[in-house]
């Protein structure tokens, strides 16, 4: 009995020391389109050389693309340019499909062989990546890869930072950089790269083998340069979407024109932001008396669903108490949630206008409360006036920098320890969602709104938390506060008097009023590109700092591979 029990227990470590990725009933891996390979594996003479660290397949514009096999969708989002998908599989094999033209799945989605995980633009990249190391496709395929014996860290999935910077060093993207990254970048090379022709150009001149050799000799580097390269695209979209604020300035309401007060009975709504709580939370500071609201006509949207209660409440709508970690959960579930309780409201007070109201966070959650809803139908939420203060729609900058700090282990053991020491949750769902570019800021962007609500944002220059490009959203009115800089800007909006004239303003169905807006414009933009610039900053000290802990830490050698070919034990 003592040695059939050993046996077992030798059966099982050797399983989970040399995970088999074959399956019983059919191939391990199957390719991701039925295309022909046009660009085979080709070995780099380093980690950092040039080379093809995958299989390039010919595809037909819009073909579809699958999971090679069954796993965990551990990124899916945008980088340098391009739309990729990672795929993490059991014992910490990855699948990387890049270069495509549209994306069907979102991090955290369990897959199987066969399912699409999106379209092709023109060929489509696939990569291999075993632990740290990329290997041939080719292999995986055949069933003849060797598996090596896989860091329990890297078998499971690891930050959204942490695995878009391992598809960087599979993918080229460095050269999707723009000419204002690798200018960054370019120190580190000491001149090697001329990026004042442009990264277009540069290919065009010395060829792909030769720009890409360059860009690598940057290791880790090259991966900032490409966080630098997106950060620069995203500063020109925040000037360009500073415009806004010009251009709504148009039908605008002058400063001697007071808001009149709604003559009927409305109804609002308010969401609070990132870390409220029921006691706690900017929007609770909102003067709805002022505003024309009855108390027994506003709800305090719970993210536990329904409504906070208190003084001010709506009959018939159930109350529950909510924390910060709900606050900061998922946003969509917190958005199917909001959509109940306006859904709740609308049948219980029919014809009255309701008017949904959010903060910060509670913006975004609001506008994806209201995507693709259909006014006309009863079952459905219908608002007058969605009404957004300092809301991070196109993302936060915060969260946006704490993705880049926590993508080195360094980085990532400071923002777990910030939580153990504060109330601040910097690794929460929530925060992940609310970084430029996350699945959810594209997701909630691309909804519609439902016809006949009117969409105000509201955004302040000197606010640091949100920096006003990023409220600015093309089917609102936008409204620009000017002001002066400072931390506690965000968190004082709601109650502050300018804010609630503008709410007033649009409740009344006016124009923003008229102000200049150019230097609040500038200021905003500047504050963009501070804060960004710091966040990188901040990512390459983690980087730097880890790998100098990572140096001095003896390590014990272990074994290169396992003993045998994958799906052979």
């Amino acid at each position: 009995m003592r040695r059939t029990l050993v046996v077992v227990l030798a059966a099982g470590l050797l399983g989970v020391l040399c995970p088999s990725v074959a399956r019983a009933d059919g191939p391990a891996f199957v390719v991701p389109v039925p295309g022909p390979v046009v660009d085979p594996w080709r070995a780099p003479a380093g980690r950092y050389g040039a080379g093809n660290r995958g299989i390039d397949f010919a595809t037909t514009p819009g073909e579809v693309v699958r999971a090679s096999g069954d796993g965990e969708v551990v990124f899916a989002g945008q980088v340098g340019g391009s739309l990729h998908v990672v795929v993490l599989h059991p014992g910490g094999v990855r699948t990387s499909y890049s270069f495509l033209a549209s994306i069907a799945v979102r991090r955290g989605d369990r897959v199987r062989q066969g399912d699409v995980v999106g379209t092709a633009e023109r060929s489509v990249h696939f990569g291999v990546r075993v632990g740290d190391d990329y290997v041939d496709p080719a292999t995986l395929l055949a069933g003849t890869v060797e598996v090596h014996l896989v860091p329990d860290d890297l078998r499971r999935p690891g930050s959204w930072w942490q695995e878009r910077l391992g598809l960087l060093r599979g993918v080229a993207v460095v050269v999707g950089a723009t000419a204002q990254g690798v200018a960054w970048a370019s120190e580190a090379l000491d001149g090697a790269v001329d990026w004042s022709v442009g990264i277009p150009a540069l290919v065009a001149q010395q060829g792909w083998e030769a720009v890409q050799a360059e860009l690598m000799k940057l290791g880790d580097l090259a991966e900032l340069a490409v966080y630098y390269g997106d950060i620069s695209r995203q500063w020109i979209a925040a000037y360009r979407r500073l415009q806004e604020f010009d251009e709504d300035q148009a039908g605008c309401t002058p400063r001697s024109v007071r808001p009149r007060r709604p003559r009927r009975r409305r109804i609002a709504v308010l969401v609070g932001g990132f870390g409220s709580t029921s006691t706690h939370g900017g929007v609770l500071d909102l003067p709805t008396r002022a505003l024309g609201y009855a108390d027994h006509d506003v709800a305090v949207f719970s993210y536990a669903g329904g409504q906070i209660g208190g003084r001010r409440h709506i009959d018939g709508i159930d109350v529950a108490a909510y924390g910060q970690r709900q606050a900061n959960g998922d946003l969509r579930a917190s958005a199917k949630r909001l959509r109940q309780v306006l859904v709740r409201i609308r049948s219980r007070n029919p014809g009255v206008p309701v008017d949904l109201i959010g903060f910060s966070q509670g913006g975004v959650v609001a506008r994806a409360a209201l995507a693709d809803s259909d006014g006309s139908d009863p079952r459905e939420p219908k608002v007058a006036n969605l009404i957004t203060i300092g809301a991070p729609h196109h993302g936060a900058q915060v969260a946006t920098g704490l993705a880049a700090v926590g993508a080195s282990g360094a980085g990532w053991a400071t923002l777990k320890l910030t939580e153990s020491v504060s109330n601040l949750e910097p690794t929460s769902t929530a925060a992940g969602e609310l970084r430029a570019g996350s699945d959810f800021i594209d997701w909630a962007g691309r909804q519609q709104l439902p016809a006949g609500t009117r969409f105000t944002s509201i955004a302040a220059a000197g606010d640091l938390v949100v920096p006003a490009p990023n409220s600015a959203v093309g089917p609102a009115t936008n409204v620009l506060l000017p002001g002066a800089p400072g931390m506690g800007v965000h968190g004082h909006l709601p109650a502050s008097r300018a804010v609630g004239r503008e709410i007033g303003l649009a409740i009344a169905g006016r124009g923003p009023t008229c102000r200049s807006t150019g230097a609040a414009e500038l200021q905003a933009l500047g504050t963009v590109i501070v804060e960004d610039g710091a966040a990188g900053g901040l990512a390459l000290a983690g980087q730097l700092v880890g790998k100098r802990i990572e140096s001095s830490v003896p390590r014990v050698p272990r074994p290169t591979r396992s003993p045998g070919p994958a799906g052979r034990p």
